[in-house]
């Protein structure tokens, strides 16, 4: 009878204790960092679900895309959205865009390909900004950390991460110009190292579409 009303009194407790008294033991900005490091110095490859959303502030509207991204280490990428899917092979870059029936093909250059990502937006600014804690926040059901890096030029963009916990990886940004502008960026249904087979990263180009080879 004791142990029952033990876990009832536990449920009450997780369910309607407020999260932010529940998870009064934050990280710190440096343990968060650190970990976030650890995780993608591990990882070889990434399957999600994107959402981005980009404001305008002087037209107050916003554009909004939502799609699924392949990643698999060291070069190999893939990011499919209804209006293109762009797929790099390491070798090349194809740029299908269907409204247009048109398939660009490109040289893969390391340092300029990538898709931006709260992995890679994190991983261009942690080094280089001051990173304070910023709060706690459930994103899709998953509690996260709240970086923001600070940069020591106000005009430059104002960014936070959230760092999902269980995962130690990044998993929203929100980047602001001085001029109000933002861009969002939210991934979900995350699968860290799984297995992605090479032919994902393989562009078969459709019956009926133009082929423009940039390379030649």
């Amino acid at each position: 009878m004791r142990m029952r009303c033990f876990r009832i009194l536990f449920f009450v407790l997780i369910v309607f204790i407020p999260l932010e008294k529940m998870l009064s033991a934050k990280n710190d900005e440096k343990t968060t960092v650190r970990r976030v490091k650890k995780t993608l110095e591990k990882l070889e490859t990434l399957h999600c679900l994107f959402e981005r959303s980009y404001y305008i502030k002087v037209t107050d509207r916003t554009t909004e895309i939502s799609g699924r991204i392949y990643l698999k280490k060291p070069y190999m990428l893939r990011v499919e959205y209804p209006a293109q899917t762009i797929v790099v092979d390491g070798e090349a870059v194809w740029v299908y865009v269907p409204g247009n029936k048109q398939v660009r093909i490109s040289e893969f250059i390391h340092d300029k390909e990538s898709f931006p990502t709260p992995l890679n937006i994190f991983e261009k600014y942690s080094n280089d900004r001051k990173i304070e804690f910023a709060g706690i926040e459930e994103i899709n059901g998953k509690v996260c950390d709240i970086l923001e890096l600070i940069s020591s030029n106000p005009e430059e963009m104002s960014v936070k991460v959230w760092v999902d916990r269980k995962l130690d990886f990044p998993v929203k940004t929100v980047e602001e110009s001085s001029s109000g502008d933002t861009i969002q960026f939210v991934l979900k249904d995350i699968v860290l190292n799984g297995t992605i087979e090479d032919e994902i990263f393989t562009f078969v180009i459709p019956e009926g579409v133009e082929t423009i080879d940039l390379r030649e």
